[in-house]
């Protein structure tokens, strides 16, 4: 999915349930904090991030048309037998 957001957005996960959750950021700024270790990491175009299941954080939109790509895995993918 596509997510395009202007300065000041948030986006509050709390233990999201995916195995996994990869952003891209394609244009724009964000700034990531984990609240396992209230690490920040300043996210700038072109840079990617790859987040655990269960990991709590917020995303804070810094600069105005920031454009995400956001791909989430589900935790239980289901098998054809």
């Amino acid at each position: 999915m596509s997510v395009r957001a202007n300065k000041s957005a948030r986006m509050n996960e709390v233990k999201h349930q995916h195995q996994l959750m990869f952003m891209f950021v394609l244009s724009g700024s964000a700034m990531l904090t984990t609240k396992n270790d209230s690490e920040k990491k300043q996210l700038q175009a072109g840079t990617s991030i790859t987040l655990p299941s269960l990991l709590d954080f917020t995303l804070e939109i810094t600069s105005d048309n920031t454009q995400l790509l956001v791909v989430e895995l589900p935790a239980q993918i289901l098998q054809k037998h």
